[in-house]
């Protein structure tokens, strides 16, 4: 059953999320070639898969509203290997720092859709949803304790 349109408010900030987990779908597998320490290149290689899945959720649930959900993002591609391009030059904690700042970001942004859906009675999508959140908390949390262990030991990774 398709579920009662949103106002276009709401539909813009849905896209914008997409857009964002676009983008870092593009991004990490960058950095992930980046890395230099296994133990990075293994968490941004699962980060990558799960902006995939996250991707895949978002634009069902997108759909189901009747909203527009684009597959990929040019620019976001386009961003994502301009921010791997600046690592040559500005070390890879440069980007996680800006991954770090969208996670924390998007994770806001679940929690207020969670919110949202709850406040209008939608009860099973506020539950599908706030999950996700707490995904990109999880990451964010991640990388910055990666930042903290290289700020640490002095490098980049």
């Amino acid at each position: 059953m398709r579920e009662p349109e949103l106002a276009s408010d709401f539909r813009e900030e849905l896209l914008l999320a997409l857009r964002s987990e676009l983008g870092a779908r593009s991004l990490y597998p960058w950095l992930a070639r980046r890395a230099r320490e296994p133990e990075l290149v293994e968490v941004l290689s699962q980060f990558a898969k799960d902006t995939d899945v996250q991707v895949s959720q978002l634009r069902q649930l997108m759909v189901g509203l009747g909203c527009v959900a684009p597959e990929r993002s040019r620019r976001r591609a386009l961003a994502s290997v301009l921010i791997a391009l600046l690592t040559v030059f500005f070390g890879l904690r440069f980007a996680l720092r800006l991954c770090v700042d969208a996670e924390e970001t998007v994770a806001r942004w679940y929690e207020r859709f969670a919110h949202r859906f709850a406040a209008e009675g939608r009860i099973e999508l506020a539950r599908r949803v706030e999950p996700w959140g707490q995904a990109k908390r999880r990451h964010a949390d991640v990388l910055r304790a990666f930042l903290a262990h290289s700020r640490q030991a002095g490098g980049d990774f």
